[in-house]
């Protein structure tokens, strides 16, 4: 329910005018008022400290046969049956979904600044209570009941979501200071690239934690110290978009060239080519004076379609005065322990970070191959036969 409302209070921030267009805005904020009410009520919200948070009232077990929420569905009123509250003294995820809820809907309230007050002071009453170190533990560990249908796989996306949310209804750099901690996107897996955690959904924030700080980055610019961070979260969410344009193939694509000139606006210097195709042809029209590029490999003519794109732009080569050159592996093999110490300090800054693109399982083997050759992966291919 509190993932529920916070999405609510994003979509009446970003398209507050689309629902007043069509008279559905007021009605939204009233649905949404009747949740944040509820979620005000699941904790001492005028206390200055807490020690516990109400986390369900009722619940169901799998293959129950006995009357339970999920066995018979039912009428609240109609319910005869015991629906035990569930009070939890450790809930870090629920905590913070719970303060983000609040703390987004305080700027969906900010014209009611009593109620939006309320709202800020509860999300900020929350943050040490799922904050604190020694109540650091997933609500749904040890409780049956919920476990058997929402259980929480993760606790740190909640995290960098409660942080952003707070931040952006407050104000308080505390928060984006620790959404931007580098630790707390490491323990989340923000930049595996799995797949899995590239949807959003109740049980997984990253995708919207990182573009809120996207955001943030594009239109509040903070530069230093959250620049390093910020510029990853961005990364991060460009490929995550490009993964559903790729997959859902119904949006027009801009030209290659054009996003690398956004990217690179006084061109590049090096440009290192295991396509070539159109992917080479965009690298060639963006290239500095003098630039280099190390030609690698050529997949796209290797491609399963019939007709293999050539190299258009090559006449660019000769008033840039640039350097093409082959490269093989096998010239430098005497110098690759210099090149790991390098690239394993470049990849602990984050100046380096990789994407791979994870299927799960040897039988998506031949499948993962063969969308190598059609341009289906984002990033390095990688299938995962066991997770020892």
């Amino acid at each position: 329910m509190a993932f529920s409302m916070t999405m609510l209070s994003w979509s009446l921030i970003e398209y507050s005018q689309k629902f007043k267009a069509i008279n559905e805005y007021d009605h939204m904020r009233d649905v949404l008022k009747w949740g944040t009410d509820y979620l005000l009520l699941t904790f001492n919200n005028s206390a200055t400290r807490l020690d516990h948070i109400y986390a369900q009232v009722g619940g169901g077990l799998r293959d129950s046969e006995s009357p339970d929420d999920i066995y018979c569905w039912q009428r609240p009123e109609d319910m005869s049956y015991d629906r035990p509250v569930i009070s939890l003294t450790t809930a870090t995820d629920l905590g913070a979904e719970v303060a983000s809820a609040l703390a987004a809907a305080s700027i969906v309230f900010n014209d009611k600044p009593t109620y939006a007050k309320k709202l800020k002071k509860g999300a900020e009453t929350l943050w040490p209570f799922f904050r604190n170190k020694n109540r650091r533990k997933r609500y749904s560990d040890g409780q049956p009941m919920i476990q058997a249908f929402y259980n929480s796989t993760s606790m740190f996306d909640e995290l960098m979501w409660a942080g952003a949310w707070l931040y952006y209804a407050t104000g308080n750099q505390t928060y984006i200071q620790f959404a931007t901690n580098p630790s707390v996107p490491k323990t989340a897996k923000a930049f595996a690239n799995q797949p899995e955690l590239m949807v959003p959904s109740w049980n997984n924030k990253l995708p919207g934690a990182m573009l809120l700080m996207t955001r943030y980055r594009l239109f509040l610019n903070p530069g230093f110290p959250y620049e390093n961070m910020l510029s990853r979260y961005h990364n991060a969410t460009g490929v995550t978009m490009c993964a559903y344009l790729k997959q859902y193939n119904v949006f027009n694509r801009t030209s290659g060239d054009y996003l690398l000139s956004l990217y690179f606006p006084e061109g590049i210097n090096i440009y290192f080519d295991n396509v070539g195709g159109s992917m080479l042809d965009a690298a060639l029209l963006n290239m500095k004076v003098h630039g280099r590029i190390a030609l690698c490999g050529m997949v796209s003519l290797q491609s399963l379609s019939s007709s293999s794109q050539g190299i258009n732009n090559l006449y660019n080569a000769i008033p840039k005065r640039l350097r093409l050159e082959g490269f093989l592996q096998s010239d430098h093999v005497h110098i690759f322990p210099q090149f790991l110490e390098h690239v394993k300090e470049y990849y602990k800054e984050g100046k380096i970070v990789y994407i791979e693109d994870m299927s799960e399982g040897l039988e998506l083997a031949p499948a993962a191959l063969v969308g190598l050759f059609s341009g289906k992966n984002v990033g390095k291919q990688v299938v995962r036969v066991a997770n020892e």
